[in-house]
């Protein structure tokens, strides 16, 4: 949820040079909606060759909506401890308070343990904090109360692409609900679990490379 696309690279770097990557960052001091963040994806997505998205946690329902109404190059989609509709819906009358969440004040240890467990390294946690503390409050805070109010789960069954979902199976932030949800929805779909925590392409970056090495040779 940071977008700051820094976490991405222990995953980057297990991929190798096989697979070529780019890591879309999102602003850090502006606040923008899904809506307005998934045209800013859109404008910066590969035009002369073929792709595959990947969306991860925050950025799910982002590459949900553009895989639903793809560009014409866009061969798959690897989705990754995400949802397509509120994973705190239930909660959803507590979206007004979001705009006074203590950001800069929160626990970091506490985040640590809900996103990473016992996985956490002192390389991952300072990797976080410095994320953490390049975005504004106020971006975190709009993002916050963006996942509140979010369903694209009508989106999933316009997904023709091949869909890969890796899942954590230690997930402490996002219900396993949420990916039975895309796993009955979409048409062609593959789950893999994989044993870790909601940061999976940060604790356990080779095990995802490996998967999704596989599928994109599977797609080609």
């Amino acid at each position: 949820m940071d977008g700051t696309g820094d976490l991405f690279e222990p995953f980057t770097a297990a991929l190798g040079d096989k697979i070529e990557t780019q890591v879309i960052r999102y602003p850090i001091e502006e606040s923008l909606s899904y809506e307005t963040l998934e045209t800013f994806v859109l404008e910066r997505l590969p035009e002369n060759r073929d792709f595959v998205l990947l969306g991860e946690s925050f950025s799910g329902p982002i590459a949900i909506s553009i895989a639903s109404n793809p560009p014409a190059n866009l061969v798959g989609l690897v989705l990754c401890c995400t949802f397509a509709s509120s994973p705190v819906a239930a909660l959803s009358f507590l979206k007004p308070i979001t705009r006074f969440l203590p950001i800069s004040h929160a626990p970091r240890f506490l985040m640590s343990g809900a996103l990473m467990g016992n996985d956490a390294t002192p390389a991952l946690r300072d990797a976080l904090d410095r994320a953490m503390k390049r975005v504004l409050p106020h971006v975190m805070r709009t993002r916050t109360a963006e996942i509140f109010s979010i369903d694209y789960s009508h989106k999933l069954a316009l997904i023709d692409k091949p869909v890969l979902y890796l899942r954590a199976a230690r997930d402490r932030v996002v219900h396993r609900r949420c990916g039975d949800e895309i796993l009955r929805q979409c048409k062609h779909v593959r789950l893999v679990e994989i044993d870790g925590p909601h940061f999976l392409l940060q604790t356990h970056a080779n095990e995802a490379a490996t998967v999704m090495r596989q599928y994109v040779d599977s797609l080609s």
